[in-house]
């Protein structure tokens, strides 16, 4: 059985690269601008992913009454950080060089970082642009750092923005040597 192959298509011809940008609510200010830097022009497919992280306390009310006051409070506060990444996410959408997909998902857990690392598995990124982590250093110390568990939990290579004080012209790496191999 043969199979006919187009002349213009190598057949060792990579993948095109799928860049997820995660968006998870505690990066600096201006990390935006940087990270939409870091993605080079005429690359592959880049998914935008911002993950709510809307706290999610076991509910203990047996009344209509306080079921009812329980999930409004909860569309609340989904509504508020809905409001809180939007700015960002104008941002990045104006800055980067094709339309961008735009994903919202609320944090497994509360844990934006193990969200944002099973949604690269599932989707099979190549690389995962996510900004520091910029809470204050108690909240970092007593629940860690979202980049460095991002790091840890992605299957992936992950590109940590620098804060932006710090930037500088680092941001403009070249990360395609990093993830060569592709997703193998």
């Amino acid at each position: 059985m043969t199979v006919a192959r187009d002349p213009e298509v190598s057949p060792h011809a990579p993948d095109p690269n799928r860049i997820l940008i995660a968006v998870h609510g505690y990066e600096p200010d201006g990390w935006a601008r940087d990270a939409c830097r870091a993605v080079p022009p005429g690359t592959g497919v880049v998914r935008l992913l911002v993950v709510l992280d809307v706290i999610s306390a076991p509910f203990t009310s047996l009344l209509p009454g306080g079921r009812r006051r329980y999930g409004a409070a909860l569309a609340q506060w989904e509504r508020e950080e809905e409001q809180r990444s939007r700015p960002v996410v104008d941002e990045m959408v104006a800055a980067l060089p094709r339309l961008p997909e735009v994903i919202r998902l609320a944090s497994q857990r509360s844990d934006p970082a193990r969200t944002i690392a099973k949604h690269a598995a599932a989707w099979l990124a190549d690389v995962v642009i996510v900004g520091r982590d910029h809470r204050s250093r108690p909240m970092r110390t007593l629940l860690g750092t979202v980049h460095e568990r991002v790091v840890r939990l992605a299957p992936c290579a992950v590109l940590v923005t620098p804060t932006a004080g710090r930037a500088g012209d680092r941001v403009g790496v070249d990360w395609r040597a990093a993830v060569q191999g592709g997703r193998g």
